[in-house]
């Protein structure tokens, strides 16, 4: 009986840090893959930053017509 449930608590124990590796390494590709993708990411938002501060500032005069 002792030596079943000693089993039984190992094998609980190696599941989780099974899981555990499984999630570090997730976590390290979640973040390389952002640290890759950052400078698309960053310029696309200033890209869209300088579209959005053109249509505020020329799309709400009278007469203007569509800027875009």
């Amino acid at each position: 009986m002792v030596l079943s449930t000693l089993l039984r608590r190992r094998r609980r124990a190696q599941s989780t840090i099974e899981y555990l590796l499984y999630v570090s390494v997730i976590a390290v590709g979640l973040t390389a893959t952002a640290y890759v993708f950052m400078g698309p990411l960053q310029s696309g938002f200033d890209s869209m930053r300088k579209d959005t501060q053109d249509v505020f500032q020329n799309g709400m005069r009278e007469g203007s017509g569509d800027m875009r």
